[in-house]
This record gives C-alpha cells, structure tokens and sequence, in this order.
C-alpha cells in the first residue's frame, strides 16, 4: 500500500561490535577506571512515512466540460503515478565510549554519529505542462547527510542518609544536502500567501531560511537611486523603506536577490538533571536549553505589517520611520509591500535556557503508617516555572525553525499525594 509495483521489498541489514577494554589483562586492577568500553554499529533502515497508494494516480472532479450545447461533469488527474516509488534508506554509523571512574562514581559517555539518507521521500508539484490538475508527486529524490555528537557525564555520591547525583548531556548535529535531483523544495509558506519561508537546495541545509538580506533603510532619495539603477524612475520604494541587498548586482531588487540566510539547527543542545534523597525527602530538578538556534518569528511578520493587515499591530509600530526618526529599524508606516518581504528582518536568535522541571516530596516512614497503607507520598512541583531567553515570540520550546505562535507552554503548579494499599 505504500510503494510501487517495482519496489515491494527493501533489505536492511546492521551489525555491532563492542570491546570491554577495561576486562584486558594488560589494563590492571588498580586503575581508577572501572570500566572502559568502545563500541561500533552501523545498520540501514527504512522510512516508509508516506501515506497510502502515493504511488498510484488519483481524479479530482467539479471541472466542467463542453459538450454541444451544455457542460457535462468530468474528471482528470491529480498529479501522476510513480510505480518506482520505494523506500527512503538511512544508512547509520555510530561509534562511542562508556567509562566510569572509581566504582562509577564518575561516569560519561561520548557519541559520534553519522547517517546518510538516501532516495529521500518527497512530495514534487507536476508541471502543468504535464496536463494533469496541479497536483503532487511523490518521488525518491537526492540525499541528505546528518553528523553529530553526544556526551553525558554524571555523578552519584552519598554521605550517610543524605545521596545525590548529578547528569548533564549535551548534544549537536548538523545536516547537508547532498543531492536533491530538482533544483529546489520550497517550503513552510506564510499565512498571507506571500511565499515560502525555508528552502531545500543542493549543498544546503535542510529547510534552510531562505529570502532577502535587509541592509537598514533608506534614509534619502539619493540612496534609493543608487540602488535601482535599471529602472531610476521607480516610485514604489522611498525613503524609509527598508534597503535589500542587491546580490546579482543588476541595479534591480527581485527574487533574484534571495539568498541563504540562517540554519535554524541550534549549534548545540543541553540538559542537567539533578535528584537528591536525605531520609524520608527527595528533590530533582531539570533544567534543558539550546544554543545558536534561529527561529523565523512569523508573529513579529503579521504585527509589524501596518494598516491593510488582518491583525492588530504592536507597539513596534510607533517608532516606525518618519523624516524626523531617522534613527529606527523600523520602515515607513504602510510603506512600500517590499518592507514585508521574506528576509533576515523576522530571524531571532532562539536560544533558551529552561526550568523545566522541579518537585520536593516527603515518604511517611512505614512505621507511622502501621500496616494500614505500604506507602504514603506527598509532594508538591512546578513546570516551566524560569526561562531565560532573548527571543520576542511566545515561546522558544515550541518552535522547530519557524514560529507560527503556537500556545504557549504555561507555567504549572502541582500538589499531589500518591498512596499504595
């Protein structure tokens, strides 16, 4: 139900291999490491995340069509078949090391990773040229390389009645398009229709952002024409509306001019997780963040776009441009459409640093509880309660490279008691 009728079945073999240095006659027994080992694997998996009978044309009906004197209902194609549509391979390479210090008091491990996708499944608008209804495809296209590494180090310790440990991980990958078979997948379009935000191209990130370079505004006629020098009698652009980069150099601003602008992977990702007992009490807390991370704030797109706009506008708008306000970043009130463009305006910097998570508890020893219930606990936590981060929109956590304002996650207050008969 999912692939072609030339490609029913795929093979995925893998294989490990793991060496407990640390288990080695030449490694000795009084080594503060207690355990030291390197491990291999590397494998092939499939992707099957398509729906059903991609491979297969479907109709779409409501077309008219001449017939004498009247119309008759009919039907044409939706796109096109594809019987060697077959499953996406992900070929994966893997190799780490465990070790732990003085009866794992000390533990950490270190991981790199590399994977390779390759006939990757995509979704490919079909020419209308092809005569079918503007429809899509679904075809094995181009590969795409992932790396990366992860560590996590932790530390457990106790002291009588009181114990605690300690795990901190922190991660980075990074992606890149080998080939892709089309020059281009367009994709995460805006609310208004105005075009895509990220892009899919050779040599790329994937879902790279992808538009206008901004370069301040124009303060002057003079800078205005020295920019539109193959149409100087143009008056849609003015001073106070914002200045792109002209990266062709052919005296003209157009979707020629859009560039590569910003990765949205984070440059790394983190986490720390501490817990500790003392008696009958215990507590954890877990903080989570990310780093280098740039979203596209499409809110700050919809708020800024002055009168005509189907939102409310943000105060940002007061200190839009004015022949007296030369020195703000924001354009023209209801200035040229261009201001609005797709570009570097709407990119922040997405990173956080989180509270994720904190609770206390309290167990009632057993023998207060006298045989009548085998456990008795109360405690009380919070969720999200600190976040510290310098992006704009609602909420960092939730966006994966472009913010549509989804709600936002809230902080959380909770009491509880868990009881056992």
């Amino acid at each position: 139900s999912r692939f072609g009728a030339n490609n029913r079945w795929g093979t995925f073999p893998s294989a490990s291999l793991g060496w407990v240095i640390s288990e080695e006659d030449f490694f000795g027994d009084d080594s503060s490491i207690n355990s030291l080992k390197l491990r291999s694997s590397y494998g092939i998996t499939g992707n099957d995340a398509i729906g059903d009978y991609r491979y297969s044309a479907t109709l779409v009906g409501d077309f008219q069509y001449p017939l004498g004197n009247t119309n008759g209902a009919g039907f044409t194609e939706n796109g096109g078949s594809n019987p060697d549509l077959k499953w996406e391979e992900i070929s994966m390479l893997n190799i780490g090391l465990d070790v732990g210090f003085y009866n794992n008091k000390f533990t950490a491990s270190l991981e790199y990773f590399k994977n390779t996708s390759d006939d990757l499944l995509v979704n490919l608008p079909t020419a209308l040229s092809s005569g079918s209804h503007a429809g899509n495809i679904t075809a094995n296209v181009g590969s795409v390389e992932t790396k990366g590494f992860e560590a996590i180090i932790g530390y457990n310790d106790s002291e009588g009645d009181f114990t605690w440990s300690a795990n901190m991980n922190i991660g980075s990958s990074s992606n890149k398009v080998l080939t892709l078979g089309v020059d281009e997948i367009p994709g995460n379009a805006m609310k208004d229709g105005r075009g895509n935000i990220t892009n899919i191209q050779e040599g790329e990130s994937i879902n790279h952002f992808w538009g206008f370079i901004s370069d301040g505004i124009y303060q002057n006629q003079a800078e205005v024409d020295a920019v539109f020098t193959a149409d100087p009698g143009q008056t849609t652009i003015q001073p106070g509306d914002i200045r792109y980069k002209d990266i062709n150099g052919d005296g003209d601003i157009n979707s020629d001019d859009r560039a590569v602008l910003e990765d949205p992977l984070p440059d790394f990702t983190y986490g720390l997780n501490l817990s500790a007992n003392y008696k009958n009490f215990d507590a954890a807390l877990f903080i989570t963040g990310v780093q280098g991370a740039e979203v596209y704030n499409t809110n700050k797109y919809d708020l800024e776009g002055g009168a005509g706009r189907a939102f409310n506008g943000s105060t940002v708008l007061l200190d839009s441009w004015t022949p007296g306000n030369l020195t703000t970043s924001v354009p023209r009130f209801n200035g040229a459409p261009s201001n609005h463009n797709i570009s570097d305006r709407y990119i922040e910097d997405g990173s956080y640093t989180r509270l994720k998570n904190i609770s206390l508890g309290y167990t009632v020893p057993n023998n207060i509880l006298n045989g009548y219930l085998t456990k008795l606990r109360v405690y009380a936590s919070a969720q999200n309660l600190i976040t510290i981060t310098d992006y704009t929109g609602l909420d960092p956590e939730l966006t994966s490279g472009v913010d549509y304002g989804r709600y936002p996650q809230p902080k959380s207050f909770l009491f509880g008691v868990q009881v056992s008969f």
